[in-house]
């Protein structure tokens, strides 16, 4: 958004909550060929919406920039949003799906998951490896606390 007007550069900024796709998509198909489904319970609903609408969005902000409500959307930010549910209800709804069992994973089993993802980032970083600007026990952090996303501009 700080490039909108410079040089002619229209911008607009799209926000999706917890993208989901479908079976086809790696994470998915992870998730759908393990047998249980091993997950951490969460109760902190996320703002899931599917691929399909996050490329739907990206189409509509292309036409909307090159139509005639331009000056009207340029520069601002719009949530792509979906339907808020729990992690605990994405797991049961891929093991409904797939015929799965579901294995919850114990909280005390989490936080020692959570250290050896820390202990793992730090790592790369001292041995100069490449590695992500957050750590997987970030994300599961930020998945506990994050909340559906306010849909008025959805």
């Amino acid at each position: 958004l700080g490039a909108q007007g410079e040089g002619g550069v229209q911008t607009i900024a799209l926000r999706p909550g917890g993208i989901l796709a479908g079976p086809d998509a790696v994470a998915v198909k992870e998730a759908f060929a393990m047998d249980p489904i091993q997950f951490i319970p969460e109760e902190a609903e996320i703002d899931y919406c599917h691929g399909i609408d996050v490329a739907h969005a990206v189409g509509c902000a292309l036409s909307k920039l090159h139509g005639d409500e331009a000056a009207t959307v340029a520069g601002k930010a719009y949530f792509v949003s979906g339907a808020p549910a729990t992690t605990t209800t994405v797991n049961h709804t891929i093991a409904k799906y797939s015929g799965a069992g579901l294995q919850p994973v114990p909280a005390f089993v989490k936080s020692i998951l959570l250290v050896c993802f820390d202990a793992q980032h730090a790592l790369k970083g001292l041995l100069g490896l490449q590695r992500p600007a957050l750590s997987t026990s970030a994300f599961i952090r930020m998945a506990a606390v994050q909340k559906t996303f306010n849909n008025d501009k959805a």
